[in-house]
């Protein structure tokens, strides 16, 4: 019988494993992110585009805006480059602890997030992978990066993805871009 009386024993005395969650507050999906390097003109108009509209649309009282900019998916999506999700996630669970579920949504009220896998030290840092629908390769690599809290091991983890071409992790807050080269194999 699987666990029998010493794991009921283990349960009892040191409680159940702890469930290390992820979540990612609604606000913070696509802040910063990676894509493909073929992007970087296009981030660069788009961070232009994003500052001239917030000087527009500020509220007169300076508390806010009156309107948001929705940036449209980027021209070259980071699945075109075909990435290996079984490869990408095996690489991150080599190099940073593997978060056992990935929420979003309400704080009071989290849901999990149908595909998504996460990495990293803590959860103010961390890889999220989510793959494309038959879940062979990666459709969108969303980070979360404290830069206080663990940001270098997530470059280094980024380094070791599966060889796919120059990659930028993106970030639309502070308008900038990271350029970086996989040389991981598949």
């Amino acid at each position: 019988m699987a666990g029998g009386i010493f794991g009921r024993l283990r349960a009892m005395l040191f409680g159940p494993p702890e469930i290390r969650t992820l979540y990612v507050e609604e606000d913070l999906w696509g802040e910063v992110e990676v894509l493909p390097v073929a992007n970087a003109e296009w981030c660069r108009a788009e961070f232009d585009k994003i500052a001239a509209f917030s000087g527009e649309h500020r509220a007169p009282d300076g508390a806010g805006w009156t309107d948001i900019y929705l940036r449209k998916p980027p021209p070259a999506p980071l699945a075109d480059l075909g990435i290996p999700l079984a490869p990408t996630l095996e690489a991150l669970g080599e190099r940073l602890p593997r978060f056992d579920v990935v929420t979003s949504g309400s704080f009071y009220s989290p849901e999990p997030v149908a595909g998504a896998c996460a990495f990293g030290p803590s959860p103010k840092t961390a890889l999220i992978v989510i793959g494309n629908t038959d879940e062979t390769i990666v459709k969108a690599l969303p980070v979360l990066a404290d830069e206080d809290d663990g940001a270098t091991r997530l470059m280094v983890a980024l380094e070791a993805l599966p060889s796919c071409g120059g990659l930028i992790v993106v970030d639309w807050v502070r308008r900038e871009l990271i350029p970086f080269q996989p040389s991981g194999n598949e």
